[in-house]
């Protein structure tokens, strides 16, 4: 048996003219009845966000940071904190068609995902372009 214990919070408000922003804290941990840690529970984190809303489309922009995992499971590995920027937007060009782009990692951090002993650095920037349509 184990015991899982966390706590996340998270605010979300409208500033006025298009503007809103969102924050948040998370924190978990498990351990076995032995005291052990246990796997998949995530390092302390959190988060800020803007986003800007305007006619035709949007913004948004996004900073979160993870701290030091230092209590891993038994098939885990201690991994340092890390953090990431991610920023983007989208445009309506009609009624039924949107274009949108999306920066995560923007920052190119190599960091790792999970504690995993055979998780994989992070695969660093990405920059994903769409066009979408509606019918």
């Amino acid at each position: 048996e184990a015991r899982i214990e966390g706590l996340e919070l998270e605010a979300q408000t409208g500033l006025g003219d298009g503007w809103s922003l969102d924050l948040g804290a998370a924190w978990s941990q498990g351990r076995a009845d032995s005291g052990d840690p246990i796997d998949d529970s995530t390092a302390p984190g959190g988060w800020v966000g803007a986003n800007y809303a305007f006619a035709r489309g949007y913004l948004f922009g996004r900073f979160s940071a993870r701290l030091e995992k230092d209590d891993p499971g038994p098939t885990e590995v201690e991994r340092p904190g890390f953090t990431l920027l991610d920023f983007g937007g989208g445009w309506n060009v009609t009624e039924w068609l949107a274009l949108r782009v999306a920066v995560r990692n923007a920052l190119d951090r190599s960091y790792y995902g999970t504690p995993d002993e055979s998780a994989d650095s992070s695969p660093g920037r990405a920059v994903t372009l769409g066009l979408t349509g509606r019918f």
